[in-house]
């Protein structure tokens, strides 16, 4: 049963309209999150130091793999070699 005054195809257009205005509230809300995520994200890589020096008995190396935009700290040290 139709609400009175609207025919099918009115219905149909309000309906479309309203998911358009649901899917443009829901990006705004999303865009802020993003682009704080992507800041986070280059200050975090900004963290690693780019070079390093190391005593000549070992090397060292480093790098960055996040799960997401950002990821926690993880340090791990491995001894490599005989």
């Amino acid at each position: 049963m139709l609400p009175a005054g609207f025919n099918w195809k009115q219905l149909q257009r309000l309906a479309l309209v309203a998911n358009l205005i649901a899917i443009k509230l829901c990006h705004s809300q999303i865009t802020p999150l993003r682009q704080e995520l992507q800041a986070a994200a280059c200050v975090q890589r900004s963290l690693l130091a780019h070079t390093w020096s190391s005593p000549p008995e070992y090397e060292a190396s480093a790098r960055l793999v996040s799960s997401k935009a950002v990821s926690g700290d993880l340090y791990e040290i491995l001894e490599l070699g005989p």
